[in-house]
């Protein structure tokens, strides 16, 4: 039990060393040497863990969707108002990771579309509409359009109001007025549909 807590404390490391670096400099230029210069560990365990800096941000990506996961399957469940707590909590979490890992665009790891593929898939699989591809589609870039703007660092937006943005959106492309009374009957409605 302890070799596997230490084996998962240097895997951790050794992922914090790549996301301090990420915030220093591009990932095309980060080294496996710079990434060993960020935490004590020797180039043999380095390699016991990954086989490259690309395996590394591999593995973050993974984690960051199946916290999303876990976020959009809690969100389902839950009332609006634990919304902002629940996004909070991701947030806090995840937010800075999330933010440093748009950076990099590799084949294998983008991070915008990573989301896209997977709100898609989720969407395929709970829905049996006749027009759920392209129901999923809109979806899925819908979703991931609000998850980068609310990381965008630029943007001084609390997240957890991203729940209040898609209802404005949604209302808005449906040609409904901006009526508080009708976002409280939604709402009301959602509720219903939970119990």
């Amino acid at each position: 039990m302890t070799g596997n807590i230490q084996y998962l404390r240097t895997d951790r490391a050794i992922q914090s060393a790549l996301l301090s670096l990420l915030g220093k400099k591009s990932f095309e230029k980060i080294t496996v040497q710079d990434i060993l210069d960020e935490t004590p560990v020797s180039r043999a365990t380095f390699y016991k863990h990954f086989h490259d800096k690309y395996e590394i941000v591999e593995k973050i990506q993974d984690e960051v969707l199946g916290t999303h996961r876990e976020l959009r399957n809690s969100l389902t469940q839950a009332s609006p108002e634990q919304f902002p707590a629940l996004v909070e909590r991701f947030s806090l979490r995840y937010k800075e990771i999330s933010q440093l890992l748009m950076k990099v665009k590799t084949e294998r790891v983008n991070l915008p579309i990573a989301l896209v593929q997977e709100s898609e898939e989720h969407y395929l699989a709970t829905s049996d509409s006749p027009t759920r591809e392209l129901e999923a589609k809109i979806y899925a870039a819908a979703t991931t359009a609000m998850m980068v703007a609310l990381l965008d660092d630029k943007m001084d937006y609390p997240v957890e109001k991203g729940f209040d943005v898609m209802m404005a959106v949604s209302m808005r492309l449906m040609g409904l007025p901006d009526d508080p009374e009708l976002k409280q009957k939604i709402l009301q409605r959602r509720k219903q549909a939970l119990r």
